[in-house]
């Protein structure tokens, strides 16, 4: 069965707090979202590329990497904007997918923002 969706932007980007709770420590947190945000540009090329080529195999799976990677460092909305994008592939639906990848893309840039403030405050 699969998880009720809801609008990414519903839900916060970055939440470093449970990230804390969920790896026990306030600096891992923030490391584990820097490693996420330097990942970021390589994961979201390969979907592009899946994206592009209509390869929906490709886009399932490189969509599912990315729910993983957001999963464990405290990027909900992303999470959830790929694990939709994910579901959408899996079901070989194009209008589903093009709306998909266009809400992933706006999380990435959400997640781009967020990150530069949380580098900015902690300068």
């Amino acid at each position: 069965m699969r998880e009720q969706l809801c609008n990414p932007n519903d839900i916060a980007i970055i939440d470093l707090e449970k990230n804390t709770q969920l790896v026990g420590s306030h600096e891992l947190a923030k490391e584990m979202l820097q490693l996420l945000a330097e990942k970021l540009p390589r994961d979201i090329a390969v979907v592009s590329q899946a994206y592009d080529e209509q390869n929906y195999a490709n886009l399932e799976l490189a969509a599912h990497k990315l729910v993983g990677g957001c999963a464990y460092c405290g990027a909900p909305a992303l999470r959830m904007a790929a694990r939709a994008l994910e579901y959408a592939a899996n079901d070989k639906n194009p209008i589903l997918i093009q709306s998909n990848y266009t809400t992933l893309q706006q999380q990435v840039a959400r997640f781009k923002q967020a990150m530069n403030a949380i580098l900015i405050t902690d300068n």
